[in-house]
């Protein structure tokens, strides 16, 4: 029962955090996908991350968050099957528009916040890498329709409702994070922040000069 029997791959779409992603097709029904396939590497600790990932996703229902479909695990790979979305990422759209407007800006990221405020408040879960590499959009030139995805550096272990794990990107991270100080789920927020300064500033980073 491999993966290879159920979908056909139809292209390579870029790289995640622990795996490629490819547009996939199901044989049975024709359906469009995306597959993250990510290697297990016979290492406890990132089948156990792998694992922990879409035991998050599955469980996530909300019109910002990718949605997820299934899994398949073989002996080297597990194959993570979502939603395929092909409106590209907000990164991409960032680079694309020379003048992205207020009001493009607050579609956005009241969309971004949405998700958030779901994850954080009615799932208890940090996401901890929000950046425009891991929002898409449903759609080609539809803001509308914004999905937050990647969480594999997410967590849901809040029993002392602070971290001191030091994980995400580094530009888009709050300085309790670079600190290695006690952080909470507020350092999604930042991220959001950090994003919000990009889209109305031509993609510029507020401390990152290159």
């Amino acid at each position: 029962n491999c993966f290879q029997s159920h979908y056909k791959v139809i292209e390579y779409l870029g790289e995640g955090s622990f795996g490629k992603v490819f547009k996939a097709r199901e044989i049975s029904t024709g359906k469009i996908i995306a597959v993250k396939k990510m290697p297990i590497n016979h290492s406890e600790k990132k089948y156990s991350n792998i694992i922990k990932e879409i035991n998050l996703l599955k469980n996530l229902d909300h019109p910002n968050i990718v949605k997820y479909y299934d899994y398949f695990e073989e002996e080297d790979f597990i194959y993570l099957m979502m939603e395929y979305l092909e409106g590209g990422t907000l990164k991409q759209y960032i680079n694309s528009e020379s003048d992205i407007t207020e009001d493009e800006a607050r579609i956005i990221i009241r969309q971004l916040l949405t998700a958030l405020s779901y994850l954080h408040y009615t799932c208890d879960i940090c996401h901890r890498d929000v950046k425009p590499e891991n929002i898409m959009f449903t759609n080609k030139n539809d803001i509308n329709e914004l999905k937050l995805l990647d969480f594999g550096l997410s967590s849901d272990s809040f029993e002392s409702k602070n971290y001191l794990e030091n994980c995400g990107t580094l530009i888009y991270m709050a300085p309790e994070q670079i600190n290695n100080l006690i952080y909470s789920k507020a350092v999604d927020v930042w991220s959001v922040g950090i994003i919000l300064y990009m889209l109305l500033n031509k993609g510029k980073n507020p401390f990152y000069i290159k």
